[in-house]
This record gives structure tokens, sequence and C-alpha cells, in this order.
């Protein structure tokens, strides 16, 4: 398993535990505390949440496991989702993807395997931005309609028709740059 793929399994609504990440080059492990889906805090050895941050582009994962239920002793004032997220992006191998038609990405995520919150939420602005500020209702309306809870990964069934939905309100000269780069 490398840094996404943890990153994507851990970092949903309802899970709760510290992931611990031995890097190939690094004595020391990295230890992501999370509550509720949110990375709270994380340390490498001594180093606090800046420094490892600071840090970890570029690092090769050696092993990853995770302890389920284990309470965070500190956390900070805002998620890191979106920080490792990015980190994990600059260092996954570049895959060509078998199916190409469904390895859309916005971002730099491949959305084959769902799409996480982050990304949800980004997927929801470009609609607004497409047709305005009623689009958010809109867009929580089919959410809700699908079963999506706010800050879970949307799993890759649920997607492709919370996109196709939200591209059927788009204006016709319009939908086809939004389903290019989000849709099925």
């Amino acid at each position: 398993m490398n840094l996404g793929e943890a990153l994507h399994r851990y970092l949903k609504a309802e899970t709760r535990g510290q992931l611990v990440i031995k890097f190939l080059d690094e004595e020391h492990l990295c230890k992501v505390a999370i509550e509720d889906g949110h990375a709270v805090y994380i340390t490498l050895g001594k180093k606090g949440p800046e420094e490892t941050l600071a840090v970890l582009s570029g690092k090769q994962v050696e092993w990853i496991n995770f302890i389920e239920g284990m309470p965070s002793r500190k956390r900070l004032p805002h998620s890191l989702n979106k920080k490792l997220i990015e980190i994990a992006l600059e260092t996954r191998p570049a895959t060509s993807s078998p199916n190409p038609q469904k390895a859309s990405t916005t971002a730099g995520f491949d959305l084959s395997n769902g799409a996480p919150p982050e990304t949800v939420e980004a997927i929801i602005e470009d609609f607004v931005d497409q047709i305005g500020p009623l689009g958010t209702v809109l867009a929580d309306r089919v959410a809700q309609d699908l079963g999506y809870r706010a800050g879970a990964l949307m799993e890759p069934g649920v997607l492709d028709k919370f996109v196709a939905a939200l591209a059927d309100e788009i204006p016709a000269e319009e939908r086809q740059a939004f389903l290019d780069k989000y849709g099925p």
C-alpha cells in the first residue's frame, strides 16, 4: 500500500485511529492521528506537524499500519487532509490506466476508485461556478438522494451518478467540458 492508497482508505468519515507509516530512508516512524476521517496531527520522530509535512514529499513508503480507535493526544485546529493528499500525489509513481475513459482526474485525483471529500467539494465548486449559487442546493440535494454523507468517500458508482445528475443541470454548451473533467 502506498501513501495515496492509505489516505484514500483511512481518511473517511467515522474513521478514528492512528496511521503509522515507515518510510524507506527514514529511521523514525511517521504517525498520523485521524479523527472522523480527518488527519488532525502528524509527527515524524520528534518533528512537529509543519516540519513533518515539509520533509514528506518524495519519500517512499516501506510499510503502513493502522491502529483503529487510538485517540489523538494532540490536534491542530485544522484538518491536514488536503496537504497530505497533495504530498501523496507528488510521491506516487506515474502509471498508465488500462481504462483511460474511467481514469478522469481533477487536481491529479484518479476518480476510478471514487472521490475523497475534498474532491467532491471541488466538483461542487466547479458546478456552482457553471450554474450559480443555486448549484449548492442542487448538488446537496443530489448527493443526499444518492445517500452520500458529507465528509465521506464518494464511491465510484455514486460518483458517476452524481456527476451525471449535476451535468444535466449545466447548459448544453458547457456540459461536455464538465463531463470530460469529472465524468465516467
